[in-house]
């Protein structure tokens, strides 16, 4: 990350002089190489003065995707044929536990290859890159905003195949990527699956930590109801639909202390399948209902808390989450903007992302508090503000840092009016 915004300082300052737009090749080759997310960037550009050109940027990560796709072999486009897939399926995702040093254990699941594809055609053996199908598949398919899975298939011990996506296709979970070394891979081929657990974990702590911020909000009277989310490693952003008081500071300040005060009470995470109509009679879920999404007769029922009586967060999910609110670790709104007429976007961090967020901001703030109180650190001509990093702190210590700056500033000009009356 810090790498990534030091070179996003490169490409402002290589921009000609009185640019007004950050290029939308710059903003994606910092998400695609570095993994900034495009907000980050578009907040770094927002502090300087600059508009992003996201149209650039969307138009690039979709060639990318296509890029990537025509790699694998692998079309969307391309009708899939589910001859003989009946036996896949991708439950095993959901099959992980903690044992008692608190680490969380995910089995190395063996299972057999159902179908292989090259060029979007099925083939009978695979010896670069393509996609394929397993029986008993335990990677996560990118689906209700959660990223998806990476990792390695094993035979015979050895990495043999490199996922590097997962996609929902028909109901099937489609992995794509590449051979490794000289392994071949064939139908019926047993592999074993070594799913990437930092990458999960990350995911999960993120997708908990959405559910509590849907709640909290809806706790402080601000939300009414999601209205999109995407969530990746430690990082989410989430848009909902909100009234006149939502973006206010000390209700921004209230959300984040709810979700982290859930955490820190180390509230038990459970999942629970249920026909749609008993889940239509949980009283937590009636405003998502009257949202008018479509949902299967069966459904996956995410509980934050000892039970439904507790009033934590309860929503429909088919994502994958931590088993208790105490893996998160940690959580830090970072922004909270209008996205649109009605709707509100915000931007968070989970983990150790969002503790290291928490001590810049602790150190930003206090080094200004210290600019502020101490005269002898009012002289001289440099600008604090310019050396601060807005988009990696939370936003209660950007709201703090932006007054005291402000304060610093207007000392600064009534000591240089004294030293010039004397």
């Amino acid at each position: 990350m810090d790498k990534g915004y030091s070179l996003f300082e490169q490409m402002r300052l290589s921009l000609p002089s009185g640019s007004s737009v950050f290029p939308g090749e710059d903003a994606f080759t910092l998400h695609d190489t570095h993994g900034i997310p495009i907000e980050v960037t578009e907040d770094l550009a927002r502090e300087h003065g600059l508009d992003l050109d996201v149209k650039k940027f969307l138009e690039l990560k979709e060639q990318a995707k296509v890029l990537s796709r025509s790699q694998s072999g692998f079309s969307k486009s391309v009708t899939l044929d589910t001859t003989g897939l009946e036996r896949h399926s991708d439950k095993a995702k959901y099959k992980y536990s903690i044992d008692g040093n608190g680490s969380y254990v995910f089995p190395s699941i063996n299972t057999s290859v159902l179908a292989l594809f090259c060029e979007n055609e099925r083939v009978d053996s695979l010896s670069s890159n393509g996609s394929l199908v397993l029986e008993d598949c335990q990677f996560y398919a990118e689906e209700g905003g959660q990223k998806c899975d990476k990792g390695l298939l094993e035979m015979d011990g050895q990495p043999a195949f490199e996922v590097s996506c997962v996609e929902k296709v028909n109901g099937i979970a489609i992995l794509h990527g590449k051979i490794l070394g000289s392994h071949r891979i064939t139908k019926g081929s047993v592999i074993t699956q070594k799913i990437d657990v930092d990458r999960r974990l990350a995911l999960m702590r993120a997708h908990t930590a959405t559910h509590l911020l849907n709640w909290a909000l809806r706790r402080v009277g601000a939300g009414r109801g999601q209205r999109g989310s995407s969530i990746d490693e430690d990082s989410l952003r989430f848009d909902y639909a909100t009234d006149d008081c939502a973006g206010e500071d000390d209700i921004v300040e209230n959300v984040d202390s709810l979700v982290r005060s859930v955490i820190s009470q180390e509230k038990p995470v459970t999942v629970e399948e249920m026909p749609l109509q008993k889940a239509t009679e949980i009283s937590q879920l009636q405003s998502e209902f009257k949202e008018g999404k479509e949902y299967p007769e069966i459904v996956r029922v995410a509980r934050v808390g000892d039970s439904l009586d507790e009033g934590f967060a309860v929503e429909c999910c088919s994502g994958t989450h931590v088993l208790n609110t105490a893996s998160i670790t940690d959580f830090t709104i970072l922004s909270d903007r209008s996205s649109a007429k009605g709707v509100r976007r915000i931007f968070a961090l989970t983990g150790e992302k969002a503790r290291q967020s928490r001590s810049y901001g602790r150190e930003i703030v206090s080094r200004l508090e210290s600019q502020c109180s101490n005269p002898a650190e009012l002289q001289g001509n440099d600008i604090p503000g310019e050396r601060i990093e807005w988009a990696q702190m939370p936003h209660q210590d950007n709201v703090r840092a932006r007054e005291l700056l402000k304060m610093i500033k207007k000392k600064r000009k009534e000591a240089k009016k004294q030293i010039t009356a004397h």
